[in-house]
C-alpha cells in the first residue's frame, strides 16, 4: 500500500508539519508519494545543476519572495538584470566593452543563483529532512524508490493539471492507496474518537478516528538509521496496510453515515485495530527509536491516527487546508462520482506532534 500526501506550495500547512508527515510516512509505509512544500524542495535542490537558466531564474524569483531577509528592491534588481542580459545577448554586433559588461552581470545572476541552492540546502538542515533524500526518487526513472516526491504542478499548465486530478482520484479511489495529513482536521470539532462513541448514534460526525501508534520525533535520524528502521518496521507495518488495503476495497461502496459506522467500527476492530499493539511494541523494541527518545532534546513525540471519513469530506478538508485548488476538487469528485459513490466511506491517516 501506497501513503499518498495531498499538498500544494502555500497551503496552511507548515514547514515544520509538512517535514514530520513525509519523514512518519517514509519510517512505515513501504511506498509514499508525495506532493506540496517538502517534494518542491527536494525536487529544486536535487535538480538545481540540471535546470537551465530560465529554470533557476524562476525558482530563484520564488525564493527571494519566500525569504523575509531579502528585501523587496533586491529582487526587483534581480528581474532588470535577468532582462538586460537576455537583451543583451539577442544583439548580433557585440564590442569588447559590451561583452565585458555582459560577462560581469551574467556572474552576477550565477551567483544569485548560488544564492538560492545555498537556501536551499540552509532549509533542509534547518528543518532536518535532507536525510529523506537516501530514500527519495524525482523522476520516473527511479520510481522504485520508498519515497517519491512531486515537483510541483502549475495551474496554467492543462496537461499537469490533468495528471494532478488523475493522481488525486487515484489517492482517494484505489485501495492500495491511503492518504496522510496533518493535525489541522482536528480543528473541525466534528471529528469523534472511536473510543467515545456510543452504539446509539444518531447523527454522522465528519470524521471518526483512533490512534495507532506513538513514537519520537525521528528528524535526527540519519540516511543509515532510517534504512535500518525502515527495515525492522517493514516486518509489522507492511502487512499492517496490507489488511487496510483489503477493507478499502470492501468499504468502498459503503456510505459512510450514522447507520453503518457501528458496523464499520466493528469490523475495523477486528480486522484493523487489534494490529496496533503489535505496532506499537515494534517501535518499543526498536533500538534506534530508543536512542532518539534519549537524545531528543525537544522530547518530541509524534502520534499516528486512523481516520474513517466520506471521500467527499476529505477532499473538502484539502481544500480547507489550501492545499487542494477549488476547481481541481470540484474536477477530482466528478471523477469520483463516474466510479462510486462520492459520500462512500473513505480511510486516511493524519498525525499530531506533541512536545
Amino acid at each position: 500500500m501506497e501513503i499518498c500526501i495531498i499538498n500544494k506550495l502555500g497551503s496552511k500547512i507548515t514547514l515544520e508539519s509538512s517535514v514530520g508527515v513525509n519523514w512518519i510516512a517514509s519510517l512505515i509505509s513501504e511506498f509514499t508519494f508525495s506532493t506540496g512544500e517538502i517534494p518542491f524542495l527536494f525536487y529544486t535542490l536535487l535538480n538545481w545543476d540540471n535546470f537551465n537558466d530560465k529554470t533557476k531564474y524562476n525558482w530563484t524569483i520564488l525564493f527571494l519572495e519566500r525569504n523575509p531577509k531579502t528585501r523587496h528592491e533586491y529582487r526587483e534588481q534581480y528581474i532588470k538584470l535577468y532582462s538586460s542580459v537576455k537583451k543583451a545577448k539577442a544583439k548580433k554586433f557585440k564590442n569588447k566593452d559590451f561583452i565585458k559588461t555582459l560577462h560581469y552581470s551574467e556572474s552576477l545572476i550565477r551567483k544569485t543563483n548560488d544564492w538560492s541552492k545555498t537556501y536551499l540546502i540552509n532549509l533542509s538542515n534547518q528543518y532536518k529532512y535532507f536525510e529523506l533524500s537516501a530514500i527519495a526518487a524525482h523522476s520516473m526513472k527511479t520510481r522504485d524508490n520508498p519515497l517519491f516526491v512531486c515537483g510541483e504542478d502549475s495551474p496554467e499548465d492543462e496537461k499537469q493539471m490533468e495528471r494532478k486530478i488523475k493522481r488525486i482520484v487515484a489517492f482517494i479511489n484505489k485501495s492500495d492507496n491511503i492518504t496522510f495529513t496533518n493535525h489541522l482536521i482536528l480543528e473541525d470539532a466534528q471529528g469523534v474518537e472511536m473510543n467515545t462513541l456510543n452504539t446509539n448514534l444518531t447523527h454522522t460526525p465528519s470524521f471518526i478516528f483512533d490512534l495507532v501508534v506513538e513514537l519520537p520525533g525521528p528528524e535526527l535520524m540519519n540516511s543509515t538509521q532510517l534504512g535500518i528502521v525502515r527495515n525492522d518496521f517493514s516486518q509489522v507495518f507492511w502487512p499492517y496496510f496490507n489488511k487496510i488495503e483489503l477493507w478499502k476495497t470492501e468499504l468502498k461502496d459503503i456510505k459512510y453515515s450514522h447507520e453503518n459506522i457501528i458496523n464499520m467500527m466493528d469490523t475495523y476492530r477486528e480486522k484493523i485495530s487489534a494490529l496496533h499493539p503489535t505496532l506499537q511494541k515494534a517501535i518499543d523494541e526498536n533500538e534506534i527509536m530508543n536512542q532518539l527518545k534519549d537524545e531528543n532534546e525537544s522530547k518530541s513525540t509524534y502520534k499516528v491516527y486512523f481516520g474513517i471519513t466520506s471521500k467527499s469530506y476529505l477532499l473538502s478538508h484539502y481544500l480547507q487546508m489550501e492545499a487542494l485548488e477549488e476547481n481541481v476538487m470540484l474536477y477530482v469528485k466528478e471523477e469520483i462520482s463516474k466510479e462510486t459513490d462520492i459520500n462512500n466511506a473513505c480511510p486516511f491517516l493524519f498525525m499530531t506532534k506533541t512536545i
